[in-house]
């Protein structure tokens, strides 16, 4: 199995940058440009979702991914955990270095349809075809699938922000399974 490249030294830095006043600047321009409405609209382009999952890639590639998935691997009970839902999970990095952390889990890569094809073609890059798969569809919409020890949802539920409660109760519905549901550095048992 491939591995994600060692985090950089001065990965701390660049974190604090994406997570400080930048990111806040550009998440709140974003807002006020409408621009996670457009996203959420049908007239949104299933090209538009893939260059993006591409360029999310390389953030991830950065640090991020190794960084979380060495996170959520000290939640306890991690080592029993079988199975993950990566929701809205983009080029599915995160995923893929999650379950790189636990030999027993399997995981898979929930998002639209063109998003999941270049997750596709990370999960074959890092040789991880036989335990990450993906599920294509409108995660507000459709099933997410079922029997979940973990829910990943990094970066997404901002494009539900208007109808939150909703969504909670469809992640933690009888059918997704009996575990956590992890966003950004929050855990919802």
């Amino acid at each position: 199995m491939k591995k994600l490249p060692d985090l950089d030294t001065h990965i701390d830095v660049l974190y604090d940058i994406f997570n400080g006043r930048t990111k806040t600047q550009l998440l709140l321009t974003a807002i006020e440009l409408k621009i996670f409405d457009y996203l959420t609209t049908p007239q949104s382009s299933e090209a538009v979702w893939a260059a993006y999952a591409r360029s999310m890639a390389n953030y991830e590639r950065g640090g991020t991914a190794q960084k979380m998935a060495a996170r959520v691997a000290q939640i306890d009970g991690f080592a029993s955990f079988e199975k993950m839902l990566d929701l809205g999970g983009g080029p599915g990095l995160h995923c893929i270095a999650i379950v790189a952390e636990n030999p027993g889990m399997k995981g898979v890569i929930f998002d639209r349809p063109a998003v999941v094809k270049v997750a596709e073609e990370f999960i074959t890059e890092y040789e991880m075809e036989d335990r990450v798969t993906t599920m294509a569809g409108y995660y507000v919409n459709d099933p997410i699938g079922e029997g979940y020890d973990l829910i990943w949802a990094s970066a997404t539920l901002n494009f539900v922000r208007a109808d939150l409660a909703t969504m909670f109760k469809k992640i933690h519905g009888p059918e997704t399974g009996r575990g956590i549901c992890k966003s950004g550095r929050r855990h919802y048992p």
